[in-house]
């Protein structure tokens, strides 16, 4: 079992270029990919990245965050064919003007637009912005992990705690039978003047009302069902959601059935356990 929240980082260079992987997990009801990186990312390295989490991560919002650090590269560039104008038309000037002097090359060097320099960014490359997701990767499905072992251990408590409220609840049963029968005896005797037909009526509806058999099979089943998904390994926090609600259902209508109060008590304690485990599903993939 895995929860969705988690984080992991993973870092890896070579030489002056490097690249830093940071990812974070949060609760959300499908599969979210954010990525936020420095420098724009080649639509294949966004790709590859997405390839890695869904293989690893099935359920919650992904945040990754990349911090890319490259070596960049200069180069000098001359406008030849500006120089080369420049220097026709000092030439041409120097020979009208009758000057005998000639320029050297670091004059025209220095005049506009003849040189600059040329920036280029250096290429990241796939196999460093690999190594670096899946470190952060494994770091995050560790913390998940573990996380998700924390709740398997409290969702099994409150487990135990609810089977244990159903015991507790058959040991009463007999005395709330009793207390059944004497009502329907009471109700017997204010009916006995009127017709037999609406007597039997009445002696089947608290014989159907009070018996809470059936609800206890169903919630013995859902319990089982409960147990055998928590030992899988893949994703299940949705399948739980799902038997929640079945169980949930099942114990309204016990609580609806058992109207004595030492058996109200047990079915209160048995929907703030179901509640308990179901906030802790919210964060389970």
């Amino acid at each position: 079992m895995r929860s969705m929240t988690g984080y992991g980082e993973g870092e890896e260079r070579i030489g002056e270029e490097g690249v830093y992987v940071e990812i974070k997990t949060i609760n959300d009801r499908f599969l979210k990919i954010d990525i936020n990186s420095s420098t724009p990312l080649p639509f294949n390295f966004e790709r590859l990245i997405k390839k890695y989490i869904e293989k690893e991560i099935k359920r919650g919002r992904v945040i990754v965050r990349i911090k890319v650090k490259e070596k960049p590269s200069y180069k000098l560039k001359i406008n030849k064919d500006l120089l080369c104008q420049y220097y026709k038309t000092f030439l041409e000037l120097a020979q009208k003007l009758e000057v005998k002097e000639k320029p050297s090359l670091a004059n025209f060097l220095n005049l506009p637009e003849i040189t600059w320099v040329e920036k280029k960014e250096g290429k990241l490359r796939e196999k460093i912005m690999e190594k670096a997701l899946k470190k952060a990767l494994k770091e995050v499905v560790l913390t998940r992990e573990k996380e998700g072992g924390t709740h398997l251990k409290n969702i099994q408590k409150s487990i135990e705690k609810v089977k244990k409220e159903i015991l507790e609840i058959e040991k009463k049963i007999p005395f709330c039978e009793e207390v059944y029968r004497e009502r329907m005896r009471k109700e017997l005797k204010r009916l006995l003047p009127e017709e037999k037909e609406k007597i039997a009526k009445e002696i089947l509806f608290f014989a159907n009302r009070n018996n809470i058999n059936e609800e206890k099979v169903r919630i013995r089943s859902h319990i089982e069902q409960l147990k055998q998904t928590l030992r899988r390994k893949k994703c299940v926090g949705r399948r739980i959601e799902f038997i929640l609600q079945e169980l949930h259902r099942e114990v309204n209508t016990m609580g609806a059935k058992a109207i004595s109060f030492p058996l109200s008590s047990h079915i209160i304690r048995i929907k703030e356990e179901i509640e308990k485990i179901r906030e802790l599903t919210q964060n389970i993939e």
